[in-house]
């Protein structure tokens, strides 16, 4: 149940937290895996940070996490993770047709959670499958 909120919420704050400089011009919070790949890496790293940003407004991120957010750019290395981790799961097949029937149901938000769920960057009760 608490996993369901989670996904929940994570959909429902997807937007600018912040905006300026690196962190600026995410677009990608309702892209799908095609769209994705086809962005450049400074849209993909605005969208990161605007996820973390966003979750960790939400309270979903665990405590440890949350305390090393300060600033803007203490989300830096956070977004770097999760954009190479997105750009891992959807990366594109060689195969032009394969690569469409593989990603274009894929959705950027729903991968972005369960990568931020998976790296233990949520909070445990978020994480433990309840």
């Amino acid at each position: 149940m608490k996993k369901t909120i989670f996904m929940l919420l994570l959909i429902l704050f997807p937007t600018c937290v912040f905006c300026g400089e690196w962190y600026e011009g995410g677009t990608l919070f309702e892209a799908n895996a095609l769209e994705w790949q086809k962005a450049t890496y400074a849209n993909k790293m605005a969208t990161c940070a605007n996820f973390l940003a966003a979750y960790a407004k939400a309270g979903l991120l665990n405590d440890d996490l949350t305390s090393r957010f300060n600033e803007p750019d203490d989300y830096k290395p956070y977004a770097i993770e999760l954009a190479n981790s997105l750009d891992k799961v959807f990366k594109r097949d060689p195969d032009d047709g394969k690569n469409i029937m593989l990603f274009s149901n894929q959705e950027v938000k729903t991968f972005a959670a369960m990568i931020v769920i998976g790296s233990g960057w949520a909070k445990p009760e978020y994480s433990n499958g309840n």
